[in-house]
């Protein structure tokens, strides 16, 4: 039961608020909090926002191997049980002492009452004796059978009688069985008489059951008319505690002395690390080789750009039940709750799978909506379905029943796309408006899918684009393989981007813009006909991107006789789902872009008809699959080659790789900022040999160092590359 509550702002250089509550029963103390930092909101206002996967650590000032820690969650909330220690600490009795320890009396000199700590490993009799300047007994504070564990005292600077002690020196001695230690406190000025005759015992870790609790700290009077928690801490050095947080992109955070008296709220306000020209690297998040952003130097190595392999359509139109063309501008999910993967199409319906591949229609037919994605965390299960279209936004509980939002972007045309960034809980989707070559992909983002950014242009074709596409129409009409458009007039030759899916993916954002190649008038009608080509795009903060792979295809289409769908129009997909080692791409392919059909009479008051000759299933959805991490890679032959890294924020304790070996080798050392190896340990000497072919490979060192150590810490990774393909690097507690 609490029998005592007192919140402080403590004004410190981290901005602890710390809410301290006494027991007046049991020792079992858990502490949680929030970790928050400040973001902009407009101009020089800011707002307080949690910080999701801060690690944060307890370490105990009277103990540097009693650790306890937690990782906050997507809110920034952290919850610690000060009785369950961290057992990722590599101690072989992580949670007992291991050696006979008397601590250094706390506070020293000291006027009324100090503790006293000690830590043993074995239970016994245990004997805490204090002695004067010339050795004479004065004071017997323990003297009893205790368990292992760790204990404290307080001795109020009196002797067995209750009568205070002169100021001067004194000697405190610590005996269980054969270990015997000695120590020198300070005791100044004396007791005053109106302090209690008597100070209770504290026992802290080592204690489990109330008949092995001496007594609690609640003589609260001592620390009257002194700023909490600081006198808590002199009173209390057992639980005090030495916090360490540690989270990406923020300036690491220290603070010593909190105390835990009994359950305790702390928030802590982080700082944003604002050290440019280095790379923070985040636990789990796998560091791609798409372009130079984490590379300082390479030599003898190339990049390589990789296409998905495509395994055809999988969802197909029914075209004796009319269906003849089926679309999509999102993509798959798996929803925990039917356990099953859903897909919905912009006709409004959706398919189910259990396995990614077989696909069968749900029983709901038309739901109303399109582009559909489901946030398992989302707070209001009302909401977790979520469905994207310019001119219509909708919540669902079930993706069956859905609330219309009002939100609408009136000046979007008929072309979108949408994923969920799951890691920022942000909602991405693009719509086409025009831009300077025709057609061109606008932005927009939502933190909670009601208040979305004012739409922005991001991506657009440019004058390389237009000499790049004209390149394209030649060879196309040059290739017999490749179905040929209806009409060549190379007064509207043109290229523009159709359509752009956005989605986050590790470390990075990735865009595959559909870029249309106009070749020809439409007979009787106001369009264009052409093909596209999906290529692939990418962007660290979704508003500046940069083309990739030379702006060559990263989905191209099919040959006209081999069945599939994707011969002429191609959207790109939305978002990929990982698949054990792989990344599948669902994606629309179409056949022909006029040529399925013919406008008949004058626009716009003719109609389409289908086209003599042409098949009646045009459009399906289509799979790729892509090595994991394997957009890109980095080559070197069997003349070795040496890539070095810009300075990392190192977090993490180990390190993983995604490499492909044929008969060769990959090795690792870690370097210090300079470029200096950062112990021989983990030199080029120590590193063992990767020689694998798979997506997470670990790297080892010969001694097996703790790369724990180096955290916070900046380094650099060199990889010495041979006859091999590097694809990815990536750190993990």
């Amino acid at each position: 039961m609490k029998t005592q509550c007192r919140r402080i702002q403590s004004h410190v250089t981290l901005q602890a608020t710390v809410l301290l509550c006494l027991w007046g029963a049991g020792l079992a103390m858990e502490v949680t909090g929030i970790v928050q930092k400040e973001i902009p909101v407009f101009g020089p206002v800011t707002r307080k926002v949690g910080v999701e996967g801060a690690y944060i650590r307890f370490t105990s000032d009277s103990n540097p191997n009693e650790i306890y820690a937690d990782s906050t969650d997507s809110e920034g909330v952290f919850r610690i049980d000060l009785d369950e220690q961290d057992t990722s600490v590599k101690n072989e009795n992580n949670a007992k002492p291991i050696v006979f320890q008397l601590n250094q009396n706390y506070p020293n000199p000291f006027n009324p009452g100090t503790v006293i700590s000690y830590q043993i490993p074995s239970a016994g009799m245990a004997q805490v004796v204090i002695y004067n300047s010339i050795g004479q007994r004065i004071r017997t504070l323990v003297d009893q059978y205790q368990e292992l564990g760790s204990h404290a005292v307080i001795w109020d600077g009196r002797d067995d009688e209750g009568s205070p002690l002169a100021s001067g020196i004194y000697i405190y001695r610590l005996t269980i069985g054969s270990f015997s230690e000695a120590k020198k406190m300070v005791l100044v000025d004396g007791p005053s008489s109106s302090a209690r005759s008597h100070l209770p015992l504290i026992m802290a870790e080592g204690s489990r059951s109330d008949d092995r609790v001496l007594s609690k700290l609640v003589d609260v009077g001592l620390i009257e008319g002194v700023a909490l928690p600081q006198a808590a801490a002199k009173l209390a050095q057992l639980r005090s505690f030495v916090v360490t947080i540690d989270a990406y992109k923020l300036v690491p955070l220290e603070q010593t002395g909190v105390v835990v008296l009994g359950d305790t709220v702390i928030n802590f306000l982080m700082d944003e690390d604002t050290r440019e020209g280095v790379v923070f690297l985040k636990e789990g998040q796998r560091q791609l080789f798409i372009d130079n952003y984490n590379i300082e130097e390479m030599s003898g190595i190339t990049r390589t750009m990789h296409q998905p392999v495509k395994k055809g359509a999988v969802i197909r139109p029914n075209w004796l039940e009319g269906e003849n063309s089926l679309q999509t501008r999102s993509a798959p999910f798996w929803d925990p709750l039917e356990e099953v993967y859903k897909f919905w199409l912009i006709d409004g319906t959706y398919r189910t799978s259990s396995d990614g591949l077989h696909w069968v229609p749900a029983p709901e037919g038309d739901t109303g909506v399109s582009a559909v994605f489901f946030d398992p965390l989302d707070p209001n299960p009302d909401r977790r379905y979520k469905s994207f279209h310019p001119k219509k936004l909708a919540v669902s509980p079930d993706g069956r029943n859905w609330t219309v939002l009002p939100h609408r972007f009136p000046s979007a045309s008929d072309e979108w796309n949408f994923s969920l960034d799951l890691e920022n809980r942000l909602y991405v989707a693009t719509f086409k408006m025009g831009g300077p070559y025709g057609r061109a992909v606008y932005l927009t983002t939502s933190k909670g899918f009601s208040n979305w950014s004012t739409p922005e242009l991001i991506f657009h074709a440019d004058y390389l684009d237009q000499r790049l596409g004209r390149a394209n129409i030649e060879q196309r009409f040059a290739d017999e393989s490749l179905l040929t458009p209806l009409g060549n007039d190379p007064r509207v030759y043109n290229v523009d981007t159709y359509n752009m899916g956005v989605f986050r993916y590790e470390s990075v954002y990735l865009g595959t813009p559909a870029m249309f190649h106009s070749v020809a008038p439409v007979p009787n009608y106001p369009n264009t006909e052409g093909f596209h080509l999906i290529q692939l795009a990418l962007s660290r903060d979704l508003k500046t991107w940069a083309r990739l792979g030379d702006r060559q295809p990263f989905i191209g289409p099919s040959k006209r006789d081999s069945g599939a769908y994707d011969l002429t129009q191609l959207i790109g997909p939305s978002q990929p789902i990982v698949r054990g080692d792989e990344l599948w791409f669902y994606y629309t392919g179409i056949k022909y872009r006029s040529g399925g059909i013919i406008y008949v009479g004058t626009f716009p008051n003719g109609e389409f008809i289908h086209r003599p000759g042409s098949d009646v299933d045009r459009g399906a959805i289509c799979l790729a699959v892509l090595r994991r991490d394997g957009f890109f890679s980095l080559d070197a032959d069997d003349a070795e080659g040496v890539l070095l890294t810009k300075p990392l924020v190192w977090r993490g304790s180990r390190l993983w790789v995604n490499v492909s070996t044929q008969e060769g080798e990959i090795q690792v050392e870690v370097l210090d900022e300079n470029g200096d190896v950062v112990r021989e340990g983990l030199s080029r000497n120590r590193s063992m040999p990767v020689t694998s072919d798979a997506v997470r490979v670990p790297v080892t060192w010969q001694e097996g160092p703790d790369l724990g150590e180096l955290r916070g810490h900046l380094v650099r990774l060199r990889f010495f590359v041979r006859d091999a393909e590097l694809y990815s690097f990536w750190t993990e507690p």
